[in-house]
């Protein structure tokens, strides 16, 4: 105890018995109750849209164990140990050693919680913008968020030799000096978290909508903006806590590092769960006959219901649909509010094996790359020159 002032003893002595390990069991359970439900809602909610798992989930996934792990390390090797605690309470060397592991252990997987937060944002942005440019920058992130946390984890792994002198400061060896490397670290953490929010933001505000959508789409996007103010939060408290009782003070900096990647993952998680609840309240009040108008006196064929954008992702939904990379044939069913694109089967002049005096030719479609616009504007078709038949399909007004 010789790193204590004669006040800070008298402090700890008087206050033996405060504890703050309630606090740590309302932090650790919190963080695995949300990381585990938030990430079993948004699988459920992409195999209910029928979307498929892709590499995105998989890293969802991964953050999700990790941050159960690090709450889960702590239950082992630091509550009962004494974390919570003052350091007095500590009962023994060996008592101390095992909770310095558990820091020890809790930093690594850390590491990895944060970066797998970041690769599933970024594996998102890679499915949703299927623009070339746009994914060059988002793989080159990808990659430099996995090589910086490779050099984080070897830094807080072999930063001491021998290993052992993590839990055993007292013994032989060396370690570098942490603080150079922790500030950078952190300033370095904060700006890859900005530059990862803001890089869709200008894609956004260019779609060709009202500003009010445009700003409804880039808040859904900044939802993350919350994680950095975290991590500047934890950064403060680190550069500011410089007493060797840790097992008291680095409870509140356990919840920065616990919440940081269980905020990132609740800002790529809701969106997807609210989108699929927002689609299944949809097909709900579809289904109930007390809430569909009266069929009109056009033909009564049943046309199969096709999928509509979402509310909550209607931007989302409109980059994926609009065929940015496509120029697959398409018309407007207009037997459905607001118009939808629907693929056209192919004709002669694209297959010559089709080739047949006997297949009716369809001289009136209009064979047109859908556009961004056709998926918000309320009259997309208007402003386009066009007409709808009673087919349901399009042809251009006499003249245009």
């Amino acid at each position: 105890m010789s790193n204590f002032t004669d006040e800070q003893l008298a402090y700890m002595r008087a206050h033996f018995d405060d504890t703050r390990v309630p606090d740590l069991y309302w932090i650790y359970c919190s963080a695995i109750v949300v990381a585990v439900t938030s990430t079993t809602l948004r699988v459920l909610a992409k195999r209910y849209t029928r979307n498929g798992i892709a590499l995105d989930d998989y890293l969802a996934i991964m953050a999700c164990i990790c941050i159960c792990g690090d709450s889960v390390v702590n239950f082992i090797t630091g509550i009962p140990y004494g974390l919570g605690r003052h350091i007095i309470a500590v009962k023994s060397q060996e008592d101390l050693e095992l909770i310095l592991k558990g820091e020890f252990v809790f930093t690594q997987i850390n590491t990895w919680s944060v970066c797998f937060v970041k690769l599933t944002i970024l594996a998102f942005y890679y499915q949703v913008f299927p623009i070339p440019n746009f994914q060059r920058v988002v793989i080159g992130t990808f990659a430099f968020v996995t090589a910086w946390s490779f050099g984080c984890w070897g830094v807080t792994t072999f930063g001491c030799t021998p290993i052992s002198k993590w839990w055993v400061p007292e013994g032989p060896g060396s370690c570098i000096n942490l603080i150079p490397f922790g500030i950078m670290a952190n300033l370095l953490n904060i700006l890859t978290d900005l530059f990862i929010f803001v890089i869709p933001l200008p894609m956004l505000w260019k779609l060709r909508v009202s500003l009010a959508k445009r700003l409804a789409l880039c808040g859904i996007f900044s939802l993350g903006f919350a994680t950095c103010v975290v991590t500047i939060l934890r950064t403060v408290r680190i550069f500011r806590i410089q007493s060797a009782d840790f097992t008291w003070d680095n409870v509140p900096l356990s919840a920065y590092y616990v919440f940081e990647p269980v905020g990132g993952l609740l800002c790529i998680n809701i969106p997807l769960v609210a989108r699929a609840v927002r689609r299944k309240w949809k097909g709900h009040q579809e289904s109930n006959p007390s809430n569909q108008s009266r069929p009109s006196d056009g033909p009564s064929e049943t046309a199969p219901r096709q999928r509509r954008g979402s509310r909550w992702l209607r931007g989302i939904d409109s980059i994926q649909l609009s065929g940015m990379s496509s120029m697959r044939r398409s018309t407007v069913d207009n037997n459905l509010e607001g118009g939808r694109w629907r693929q056209l089967p192919r004709t002669s002049e694209q297959d010559p094996e089709l080739a047949d005096p006997s297949t009716p030719t369809l001289v009136e479609t209009v064979l047109r790359k859908p556009q961004t616009s056709f998926y918000w504007d309320d009259s997309p078709l208007q402003s386009e020159g066009f007409v709808p038949l009673n087919s349901g399909e399009t042809k251009l007004k006499e003249g245009g």
